[in-house]
């Protein structure tokens, strides 16, 4: 009896040591998944402790001789001055200061002294959130990569979509949440800082490279080949972060100031339009042009050529109306910029698009496509007569002299900046096809789902069996 009593406790204690040691070395499924929301959420709440913590500075600017500097400081001379957005009288105007105010001195540039003049309030503007393979970042400035993305009320597709953005657009970033940006709805360009000429010619050079890649595989394999796609992917996301740099450029900062620009150059060949100022590259922007696949020089109406030759412009339209297509409208094969050259009777220019898919192919019937932010951008810095050079698809030629203005004299002549006026002679380039819709992020696919393990059985019962 009393061995039987003792073989029996033995093993009742090697079965509970049987049993704690497989429970420690399985682990328990309920210690494992509160791991992993603890995981999360520390990671989340250091996310958004690292963007708030990081605030962005208002920053105005006044001319240097209505202010004086003192040490780190600028002094207010005067006895009303404009603080501007930038270092120019054509920067708009922030605020007016008055004789004595003192404020933290930035740097200086061209005459005019950038201060600190407050810290920027984004939790009072308008907020939306977009999923961050959407866009790129740089600092707190990102860059939508992607186009027509939902912009949603909360950091997940179960919340309600406030708007769509399209791809070149910029926003200054606040928060970051479960891979969402949290984004005020204004540009972010006036709070892009200066940026570090090494840092932007080796953005420069990844954005030409892998822009190069995308066009090389365009016109051997298609746009909808699996390689192309991929190579899509990274020309969009290397510009994305040149675009932000460049915007932040001092080359741009001065063009902007000053309104000094040379020329600007369409290399057919590698799907470019560079501005020019002073004689050094300021800005490359990606393009597309006509669908013709010889490339050669236009021969006639509708053979779908880009003209090649030096021309300028002649004409510029905010927001240009296209056939029965409101300037402004989603669907406005123009975008909302127009600047028209002195060929083909007016009728190509440079001008934004619907279809930004198309952009770094052959795809108009002659004009030069841009994406609509960067032919907004570009709108700003040019004039009416700067040259325009169109170079051959084989590489530069001497281009033909600039065509007479015989062929212009029965063109519609549209002054600067119209409001919701046609282009001259309607563009007869834009016969766009409806324009191919990138899948919005809600419709990103859904992970498989798993099949549940021996523990997660275990647990289920016992959950169910408390509940």
């Amino acid at each position: 009896m009393k061995f039987e009593l003792k073989a029996l406790r033995l093993f009742i204690v090697l079965s509970y040591l049987v049993i704690v040691s497989i429970a420690v070395s399985a682990q328990s499924p309920f210690s494992v998944e509160t791991t992993k929301i603890d995981a999360t959420v520390s990671q989340t709440e250091n996310e958004g402790a690292d963007t708030a913590s990081d605030e962005l500075d208002k920053i105005g600017w006044v001319r240097n001789d209505m202010g004086d500097k003192n040490g780190q400081f600028v002094v207010i001379t005067r006895s009303t001055v404009n603080v501007r957005s930038g270092p120019g009288t054509g920067f708009s105007i922030l605020q007016t200061s008055g004789r004595g105010e003192k404020y933290p001195l930035i740097r200086e540039e061209s005459g005019w002294y950038a201060m600190k003049i407050g810290t920027i309030d984004f939790e009072s503007m308008a907020q939306a959130w977009l999923r961050n393979d959407m866009a790129v970042r740089v600092k707190k400035v990102i860059s939508v990569i992607k186009d027509k993305v939902n912009l949603r009320s909360g950091p997940s597709t179960s919340h309600s979509i406030v708007g769509e953005t399209m791809v070149g657009r910029t926003y200054p970033l606040i928060d970051t949440k479960n891979n969402w940006y949290r984004i005020a709805l204004v540009s972010a360009e006036p709070f892009i800082p200066l940026s570090d000429p090494q840092e932007l010619q080796a953005a420069q050079n990844d954005f030409t490279s892998a822009y190069g890649d995308y066009t090389r595989l365009v016109q051997e394999k298609g746009r909808s080949h699996s390689e192309t796609q991929a190579a899509l992917n990274r020309f969009r996301a290397s510009y994305g972060v040149y675009s932000i740099l460049a915007k932040g450029s001092q080359a741009l900062k001065d063009v902007r100031a000053t309104g000094q620009v040379d020329k600007i150059v369409i290399d057919k060949r590698n799907f470019t339009s560079t501005l020019y100022s002073n004689g050094k590259v300021v800005r490359i922007y990606p393009i597309a042009y006509g669908a013709n696949p010889d490339a050669a020089n236009k021969k006639a109406v509708g053979d779908k050529r880009t003209p090649e030759g030096a021309f300028e412009i002649i004409n510029r339209a905010k927001n240009p109306t296209y056939k029965n297509i409101p300037g402004g409208a989603k669907n406005n094969p123009l975008g909302t910029r127009w600047m028209g050259l002195n060929t083909w009777k007016g009728s190509i220019g440079m001008h934004g698009t619907s279809a930004p898919s198309s952009i770094g192919s052959r795809a108009s019937a002659g004009c030069v496509r841009m994406f609509t932010p960067d032919a907004e951008e570009l709108f700003d810095m040019v004039r009416v007569s700067l040259p325009v050079i169109i170079t051959s698809v084989k590489g530069y030629q001497q281009p033909e002299e600039p065509a007479t203005r015989q062929e212009e004299k029965n063109e519609p002549q549209i002054t600067e900046e119209p409001a919701d006026e046609e282009p001259a002679n309607e563009p007869e380039t834009e016969r766009v096809s409806p324009p191919e819709r990138s899948a919005p992020e809600s419709s990103s696919p859904k992970e498989p789902e798993k099949p549940k393990s021996f523990w997660d059985r275990i647990s289920s019962f016992f959950g169910n069996l408390f509940s």
